[in-house]
């Protein structure tokens, strides 16, 4: 049986060049190998943001796989979908299977809106892939099989109907799981310099923007003597840079110091990147991050009280301010990452916001937009909070709250000729399409004017996407790229 496993380049894929997940995926379907009692064949394949739909197409069909696990983070699916669609159509056997982040909360509705699809993965996907996988074995001597005996999973019933099976239990210990590091994934060297790791899952915060903890049900940690062996296979194949995926890496200080020791120790990693909380940082971890060179990436959110207690994200900010200016001082990068438009909060709440971490001197600041993420709280509720939900994606950016109207937001930042075109279509209306290319000279010049009001500042924006008149493109503005991308853009649209 060949399986491919596949994922969607990472946004930031300097950074995060390969996608942990699959790799674990594959660990662990190659580390029970003799379990299932029939021969595999497993590869990997990262699909890039910009790749053309028809070179993807080709690529995901060569060799013909019987199985396609997809894992889905962000809005993945929209840009996948059309393409699994067009490779069942090519390929009538295959068994396609997704999973992932994107999909929590949205398992039935996935079945019951894709056909192709067969099997929804939910809670610790490496053990639900593995079982299902066996399952698929099973249906050729049952044709009637129905992987009812697999848990954590998303099917349809006799009837045809959409529905999940029993819960499965979390994974424990983690060390279970085979690594994907040592001996059952190719050399890391093949990679990149860069290792992508996890030290733990879960999050002890259980943000009402987020579903990262909710996938894991609680924070658990591999042992330090796996992570040693890790460090091991990392030296070996010679990597020097090293992206820890934890949500927060140093949630819980006393072991995030004996992990950091131990990164300490590697003779070849020279830089790190971690997601920090700012408020948790202890006189020992300090010392201890001096040994090397850390980048960190510090989820301020907001200043607002009412808000961060609103998000269940308390934060000491008075101690954050202190460990953020200790680190930069210490020749550390720390990126201080800001939300617009969170619900009940006005212009006034985020611009204190953003002075607040602007007056960090040496800080990179970054503004995001609200993105609804499916499965949350925020999610269900985001229409009697007035939060809009963009027509392309299930994770759209916002700026529009009901104490911050878009208008609002925009004639507080000088935007006057973005603001004269949105009401006549606002965007909250529905998708950028025609409007877009008669006035997209007004909306390019007010945008630059936004982002360079930002830029003043030193603030890095991300931007939603803006649709082209024939929806068949969406553009992504990342990091104050606007002036060029716009450029660009305009041209397509022209043409």
């Amino acid at each position: 049986m060949r399986i491919r496993l596949v994922s969607r380049q990472h946004p930031d894929s300097e950074r995060v060049p390969y996608s942990l997940p699959v790799l674990q995926l594959q660990a662990v379907l190659r580390a029970h190998e003799e379990e299932l009692g029939f021969p595999i064949v497993v590869d990997r394949h990262q699909l890039a943001r910009e790749q053309h739909p028809a070179r993807a197409l080709r690529s995901l069909t060569d060799e013909a796989p019987d199985v396609v696990a997809l894992y889905l983070d962000g809005d993945d699916w929209l840009a996948l979908a059309p393409i699994v669609e067009a490779m069942v159509s090519l390929l009538p056997e295959l068994t396609v299977i997704v999973g992932g982040p994107a999909t929590r909360g949205r398992e039935l509705e996935l079945l019951q809106r894709h056909p192709f699809i067969e099997v929804v993965l939910c809670d610790e996907v490496e053990v639900a892939l593995f079982e299902t996988i066996a399952g698929l074995h099973k249906r050729k001597s049952f044709p009637q099989y129905r992987f009812h005996d697999v848990l954590g999973i998303a099917v349809r019933n006799e009837a045809g109907e959409p529905e999940l099976t029993l819960e499965r239990p979390a994974v424990e210990p983690l060390d279970l799981l085979p690594s994907p590091l040592s001996g059952f994934a190719e050399p890391l060297i093949t990679l990149g310099s860069t290792a992508v790791y996890e030290t733990h899952r879960g999050c002890r915060f259980h943000c009402t923007l987020c579903n990262y903890g909710g996938s894991f049900k609680r924070r658990r940690g591999f042992s330090l003597e796996r992570v040693e062996a890790d460090i091991a296979a990392i030296d070996a194949a010679g990597c020097t840079e090293l992206t820890l995926t934890d949500a927060l890496f140093n949630d819980d200080p006393k072991r995030t110091l004996e992990l950091v020791q131990l990164f300490n120790g590697s003779r070849t990693l020279q830089r790190f990147y971690a997601n920090l909380r700012a408020d948790r940082v202890t006189d020992e971890l300090h010392r201890a991050f001096d040994a090397k060179i850390w980048s960190f990436l510090c989820g301020i959110f907001s200043t607002r009280a009412e808000t961060l207690e609103s998000l269940k994200r308390e934060m000491d900010l008075d101690v954050a301010r202190t460990n953020i200016e200790r680190l930069i001082a210490a020749g550390h990068q720390v990126t201080l990452q800001i939300v617009a438009a969170l619900p009940r909060e006005g212009w006034p709440d985020l611009a204190r916001s953003l002075d607040w971490a602007i007056s960090i001197s040496g800080a990179r600041v970054r503004l995001l937009p609200l993105r609804i993420v499916p499965g949350t709280e925020m999610e269900l509720h985001h229409e009697g909070l007035g939060l809009i939900r963009g027509p392309r994606s299930w994770r759209s950016p916002t700026l529009a709250t009901p104490d911050l109207p878009q208008a609002e937001m925009l004639r507080l930042l000088g935007i006057e000729r973005l603001l004269r075109w949105l009401e006549r279509d606002p965007l909250s209306a529905g998708p950028l399409r025609g409007e877009l290319a008669r006035h997209f000279d007004s909306v390019a010049e007010a945008l630059s004017q936004f982002l360079g009001h930002l830029e003043t500042a030193g603030v890095e924006c991300i931007v939603g996407s803006f649709e082209s008149g024939s929806g068949t493109r969406a553009l992504e503005v990342n990091e104050l790229v606007l002036r060029d991308e716009l450029q660009r853009f305009s041209a397509s649209v022209a043409g």
